[in-house]
């Protein structure tokens, strides 16, 4: 995929993020899946970009980094709700 196409992808979700919040803010639902369009988006894009193969090098730092971060960001997210 080449970039022109992603950045179209990318415009186009904002797009249709921004008609979701301006023409339909009477219904929360529909203000939810206008938020939840880009994600869905970005992970279409992903899937696409995947080659079926994984990664040759970098897997243990990777591995070990999101072990330390889940529960590193929980603590911390767990700290700021005691302190409000």
């Amino acid at each position: 995929m080449s970039r022109d196409s992603i950045k179209m992808v990318a415009m186009l979700t904002m797009l249709i993020n921004h008609i979701a919040n301006v023409f339909l803010p009477a219904g929360q639902v529909w203000r939810a899946v206008g938020c939840a369009v880009p994600i869905l988006v970005s992970a279409f894009v992903i899937l696409y970009l995947y080659n079926g193969r994984r990664a040759a090098r970098g897997r243990t730092f990777y591995k070990w980094f999101f072990y330390a971060f889940y529960p590193a960001h929980l603590l911390v997210l767990g700290l700021l709700r005691l302190a409000v």
